[in-house]
């Protein structure tokens, strides 16, 4: 019945915090690509975020605004008296309700602590609703020394009575400063409707009414708020105007200096923004612009000591619990100023220092980056074995539904853990380097408990025989590892940013940072304001000269160290493709294991056209019959039995075909037999060649007789 009667404040509307893709990864910056302009962006700010610091709040109101509400059932009469005042209410008849409100707030104070809050509460909206302000407010401010003294408040009407107040001075007194003090407090308290009631506020004022907030210590700030958070939603013909009015009255930190002065340094006027900046000692903001300046100046260690106290003061992000959209990376400050000084860190060889700042970031990319490709294979190992603890204790509490790996999200900096997460992602990155590195006792190790373990095990059990043996039985373990890598090489051996990109399962790829020649340096940069950041050569991007200033020799010589075999997207792939392909130069090139272990490693790398093209020369050379397209297409299980007597069966079946050949040019009885049966027309012709030979003998008989 009290919810019913209370109603709702009509909720002001507001433009989101941040853009909402429509669908796909909507991926955070690269801090390690444009180091410079990271190191040089101001945060956007938060309106809804800064609201909530306009007014002060004691500790004693604060501790009683936010007490666990007592739970007790209403007394017979109070619920009674309660229930005929709403009833009234609802009906229309306002007066009847009044008076049925006051009869309850009359009541012995043992006997209405359940309902007085609400009582009061609903009196206020009543008596608001036929314009009797005084009543109204004195109602309201009821509500809160109820709240005070102890009465149950669950529903948190004594917050929401901070906005109903103001609403009624705003509206109906036409005191707009006092509204904005009201709402501000409400902001303070956590209210859902403190900030964007602000929001609307200064939407909507006319010239005049800013004059009147200009005359107001905490008017000035939430306008100045604005100009820095909302900017451009000031006309463009305005916000000159702002900007001057501003400029003569935001002169203090109590009136807004410090977000005059981070609007100034995004507009590019450093020496304002240094000078408003200097005025103010206890805004992070701030002390953020200053650290910004002295980048500018050249000054890392100051800036690093600024930032640091930026980092310590923890600004917050909207809450998770709130009707407002959870800020992205590149929105949430935490996530900013940590990756800032990881930054730092790596730009000065702190490099597990680095790491583990862009890690408490929930910058996971720029992370791993540094763990997998700047970090020694040992700084490495020290730093799993010191988030060792971390990891093994679990995922913070799951909610129904949810899953372990869930809880370490990419793109979210709210969610997860960052001991757990980056624990376990440490570990990952970790054993799959070691597997590339062919450290393969240290890698089963590094695998213990993993996910991966059993096909980790599987791949360096066929990489050891393959060691141990020779000829066919090494290629034979050679195709078997070939086998597991491809299919379980991102998890096992794959990187976890490029080329592989294991961070997001191999499905997307982002760009990577070119890095220096060892000796000569970068050959060309990328203009500041210029799209055109590709290498066409490696298709990395190219630094401007700013960025370039962060990247150390250091760095670049252990990215370069620390790369594949095979620096190609799906590495993993590629180095199959090798294994696959020296088993096959182990068997007799005959052979169908040749020609199959062949087929197997073009078919790994067919994303390279040029890889599967060579590997067919090879199979033809050797073989010199085509398979045509079924070549690295569809593959047999290689025969490495058969490969094994290939020689062998090859040396008999020559001599078979030899002597099946002697035998085949023999002249034996039957083979004269069947050669006389086939040509049986011309056995006639001896006999005629017999009689003829008698013929002639005869008649030189009688020639010579009768001589």
């Amino acid at each position: 019945m009290v919810a019913v009667v209370l109603g709702a404040v009509t909720a002001a509307v507001v433009a989101p915090e941040r853009p909402v893709t429509a669908c796909g990864p909507d991926f955070p910056t690269n801090m390690i690509v444009r180091r410079a302009d990271a190191l040089a962006t101001m945060w956007d700010g938060s309106f809804v975020e800064e609201a909530g610091k306009l007014a002060a709040i004691s500790d004693t109101d604060r501790a009683a605004f936010s007490r666990a509400p007592l739970q007790m059932p209403a007394s017979a009469r109070e619920q009674a008296l309660y229930s005929a005042a709403a009833k009234s209410f609802h009906a229309g008849d306002l007066d009847a309700a009044a008076r049925g409100f006051r009869s309850l707030l009359r009541l012995p104070a043992k006997e209405r602590r359940r309902l007085s809050v609400a009582a009061a509460y609903s009196l206020g909206r009543t008596l608001s609703s036929h314009w009797k302000s005084d009543g109204a407010i004195a109602a309201f401010r009821e509500v809160r020394a109820l709240a005070q003294a102890g009465f149950v408040d669950d529903q948190s009407l004594a917050t929401s009575s901070l906005g109903e107040e103001a609403r009624v001075e705003r509206t109906q007194r036409g005191d707009l400063v006092r509204a904005v003090h009201l709402y501000a407090q409400e902001a303070a308290l956590d209210g859902p409707d403190g900030a964007l009631s602000l929001l609307a506020i200064v939407r909507e004022i006319t010239s005049r009414e800013r004059t009147a907030l200009y005359r107001d210590d905490v008017g000035t700030k939430l306008l100045a708020l604005y100009f820095y958070t909302r900017r451009s939603e000031i006309a463009d013909a305005e916000q000159v105007t702002w900007e001057r009015e501003l400029t003569k009255r935001a002169t203090t930190e109590a009136r807004g200096a410090a977000y005059l002065a981070a609007a100034a340094y995004r507009n590019g006027n450093w020496e304002a923004a240094a000078d408003l900046a200097s005025r103010c000692h206890h805004t992070p903001i701030a002390t953020w612009v200053q650290a910004k300046l002295a980048l500018r100046d050249g000054d890392r260690a100051r800036a690093e000591v600024l930032l640091r106290e930026v980092e310590r003061a923890r600004i917050a992000g909207n809450p998770p619990d709130s009707d407002l959209p959870a800020y992205s990376l590149d929105e949430d400050p935490r996530s900013l100023v940590r990756g800032e000084l990881g930054l730092l860190a790596l730009a000065d060889q702190r490099f597990t220092e680095a790491a583990d700042w862009f890690a408490r970031g929930t910058r996971m990319v720029e992370a791993a980056y540094v763990a997998e490709r700047v970090m020694s294979p040992d700084e490495l190992l020290v730093a799993v074995r010191r988030t060792e603890d971390a990891r093994r204790a679990g995922p913070p509490k799951l909610t129904d539904g949810e899953d372990a790996e869930e809880v370490c999200n990419l793109w979210e900096p709210a969610v997860g853990d960052h001991a757990y997460c980056w624990g376990t992602s440490l570990r990952e990155i970790y054993a799959r380097r070691l597997v590339r590195l062919h450290r393969y006792a240290e890698a089963l190790d590094a695998f213990a408990d993993s996910p991966n373990a059993d096909d980790a095990k599987q791949l360096i059990a066929a990489m050891k025989r393959a060691d141990a043996s020779s000829g066919i039985e090494r290629a034979e373990h050679l195709y078997r590892a070939s086998r597991t890598l491809r299919r379980k090489g991102m998890e096992i051996a794959g990187t976890e940013v490029g080329p592989d990109w294991s961070a997001y399962d191999g499905n997307y790829e982002r760009e990577t940072l070119c890095m220096p020649s060892p000796t000569a340096g970068y050959a060309r940069f990328a203009e500041p304001d210029s799209d055109e950041y590709q290498d066409p050569s490696d298709g990395c991007t190219l630094p401007t000269k700013a960025d370039a200033a962060f990247v150390s020799v250091l760095e670049a010589a252990r990215v370069g160290a620390s790369a594949p075999e095979i620096d190609q997207r799906f590495s993993y792939r590629y180095a199959a493709s090798r294994l696959a392909e020296t088993a096959a130069n182990l068997v007799p090139p005959g052979s169908q294991a040749y020609a199959q272990t062949l087929c197997w490693a073009a078919l790994y790398a067919r994303r390279d056209r040029t890889r599967v093209d060579e590997l067919y020369a090879t199979y033809l050379r050797n073989r010199g019959e085509s398979l045509g397209g079924e070549f690295g297409e569809s593959c047999e299980e290689p025969d490495f039995h058969a490969a094994r007597t290939f020689e062998a069966d090859q040396q008999q079946r020559r001599i078979e075909r030899t002597l099946a050949a002697a035998r085949s040019r023999a002249w034996t009885w039957p083979r004269i037999r069947a050669a006389a049966w086939r040509h049986k027309r011309w056995l006639g012709l001896p006999v005629i060649a017999f009689l003829l030979l008698l013929l002639v003998r005869r008649r030189s008989g009688a020639s010579l007789g009768t001589l």
